[in-house]
């Protein structure tokens, strides 16, 4: 006996994630890593969503995870695919809070969107896969930048 058919409003929908690793290198990264430790993809980012739809993310408090993230062991190498892409579903009434606020995004932007939630909710540049000295590679936030003011007189 063939299984009804869901209605279409009752079917979950499908968001597709892309990741270039020439544009997105830290959430490529990031991805690789939530992996590793077994966390969920889709979880995290409906998560961030939230957290930007309810304004309840307070930028400074961050999982231990994402501390991990960002200050990996030195001896940790690096292997980061060239392209990612992942689908993440969205049910129609316990995501109903993301799929209305994804319909306030313009068509064509809302990958881009995503991602710049995704950096944000990290808190901080994760630029060390880019890094190719590994002294300064794994240094973390514990580097000071020493900028020179500048001293050219101004009249």
């Amino acid at each position: 006996m063939a299984r009804p058919k869901k209605p279409e409003s009752e079917k979950p929908r499908r968001v597709i994630i892309r990741l270039y690793r020439q544009f997105d290198i830290d959430l490529i990264y990031m991805f690789e890593y939530l992996s590793e430790i077994k966390k969920d993809h889709q979880q995290f980012v409906k998560s961030v969503i939230r957290a930007y739809i309810e304004k309840s993310y307070v930028p400074g408090q961050k999982a231990q995870w994402i501390s991990d993230l960002l200050h990996p062991p030195a001896d940790k190498p690096l292997v980061l695919r060239r392209k990612i892409q992942y689908h993440v579903l969205l049910h129609p009434v316990q995501d109903a809070d993301i799929l209305e606020w994804l319909e306030t995004i313009t068509i064509g932007y809302r990958n881009t969107v995503i991602k710049g939630l995704m950096r944000g909710y990290i808190g901080e540049p994760c630029i060390f896969p880019c890094l190719v000295e590994t002294d300064l590679r794994f240094r973390g936030t514990d580097a000071q930048l020493n900028l020179e003011e500048d001293k050219h007189e101004t009249n």
